[in-house]
């Protein structure tokens, strides 16, 4: 074996695991996935959103939701977030379905609804602590909402769920 070759043989396992990307050859009649931080999300076309979200995106993210509950996101695919009819919302976002929890529009709304669903403090957590860095901040490359310094174009859970005024359940 080449020692390139066995370079990477030995290094990929190793990459994968710490959530790296293993060196590849690259496909002669693949297109380049473009996206950030060489192309800003918000300055990606609907198809390089589309092919970066692909390749990119839902691999990552499939990863990080099987690793919290294998069982429950056994089949993660771009319907999770997106909801069933993703195609025909065109993959808009915030997703209006019942797919994703609706969230509450104030705190203390929030609150109560953390106090009251026993799985909330977990998947909050997990939205706050592994969703949002990893998919904003390492794959969008876009800055992350700070409740103690509000800025309407940061991402947050108002950009994936939707939010409701008086929400009780």
């Amino acid at each position: 074996m080449a020692p390139m070759r066995t370079l990477v043989a030995l290094a990929s396992p190793v990459l994968f695991l710490l959530g790296g990307v293993a060196l590849a050859a690259p496909d002669a009649g693949a297109a380049k996935v473009v996206g950030p931080p060489e192309v800003a999300w918000k300055d990606m076309n609907k198809e390089q959103r589309g092919k970066f979200m692909k390749a990119v995106v839902t691999p990552k993210m499939k990863a990080v939701f099987q690793t919290f509950d294998p069982k429950k996101f056994e089949k993660f695919n771009c319907a999770t977030c997106h909801g069933k009819d993703a195609k025909e919302r065109e993959f808009k976002m915030p997703n209006p379905n019942a797919d994703i929890h609706a969230l509450p529009d104030s705190p203390e709304g929030f609150k109560a609804l953390m106090a009251k669903k026993a799985d909330w403090p977990k998947y909050a957590k997990f939205m706050s602590e592994t969703v949002e860095p990893v998919l904003f901040g390492q794959l969008l490359h876009v800055p992350i909402f700070n409740p103690a310094k509000p800025d309407p174009n940061a991402f947050g859970c108002g950009k994936c769920h939707t939010i409701k005024k008086d929400l009780k359940d």
